[in-house]
Formats: C-alpha cells, structure tokens, sequence
C-alpha cells in the first residue's frame, strides 16, 4: 500500500483536524511547528500531528505529510494517580496503618504526582486542559 493511500486512511479514521483542536494546543503547535494548514490532521489519540508540506510538490496533485510525534502526557499522568492512589489504600489498611516507611512512600508518590501534575499546568498548559477530565484532587479509594 503507497504511503498515500495509508495517509489517506488515517485521516479518514480521525476526526480531528487543525480547526477541531483547542485553541491553547493550537497556539502551542503552530508557536513550535509553524501555522497549521487546513489539510493538517491529528491521530484519535491526537499523539501524532500530521502536518501538510507545503513545499512537497506532485505530478498528481497529492500531498504529503510531516508527521510529528507530541509529547503524551496522558499515560504517565494516569500511572503516576494509579501509584499514588495504590499507595494511599495501602496505608489506610488497618494492619500497616502505622508504618510509618509506607507512609513515608506514600508520602513521595503523591509529592511525584503533584510536581508532574503542576509542571504540566505550567509549561504545557494546552496539554493539562486536555488532561484536567483525568485528574482529580484525591486519590482514588478502594472499598
């Protein structure tokens, strides 16, 4: 299959082109990569940016592509609360309830999550608008 014919399929599989995105990702995007082009494109999981090269010329008229990995921060962030939340249940347990070692991780995986969660806010702040639905204040228990 010629690789036009696959990108041709990928953008067919997402609904999300340039004018779909947020515009905070957007400025983010065209501030690194230069100004979108209508034809630009975005996987589902908006992991990959699929920018139009303007200066790709065809006999055709097809187009190609640059295809640009973003940073997902989805994934890690997810984790991170997971292990945070783990931890928190662990220690809530009537039988270690006064570790204090376990406390003491507890303690650290929360102080990791809320440094990543913070530094994402502040540098990447189109990304952490993307990401709020996933976080939330406390952890999560388990009954």
């Amino acid at each position: 299959m010629k690789l036009k014919n696959i990108l041709n399929e990928i953008q067919n599989e997402t609904n999300s082109t340039a004018k779909d995105i947020d515009p905070k990702l957007r400025g983010w995007i065209e501030k690194k990569y230069g100004k979108m082009d209508p034809r630009d494109f975005f996987s589902s999981d908006m992991g990959t940016y699929f920018k139009t090269d303007i200066d790709y010329e065809s006999e055709g008229g097809g187009l190609s592509h640059n295809i640009i990995n973003l940073p997902s921060f989805s994934e890690l962030i997810k984790q991170l609360k997971l292990t945070r939340d783990a931890a928190y249940n662990l220690v809530r347990g009537e039988s270690v309830r006064d570790d204090e070692v376990l406390r003491d991780i507890y303690n650290e995986q929360k102080k990791v999550y809320n440094k990543f969660r913070t530094h994402i806010r502040r540098e990447y702040p189109a990304f952490y608008a993307q990401l709020k639905g996933q976080l939330t204040k406390g952890p999560t228990t388990t009954k």
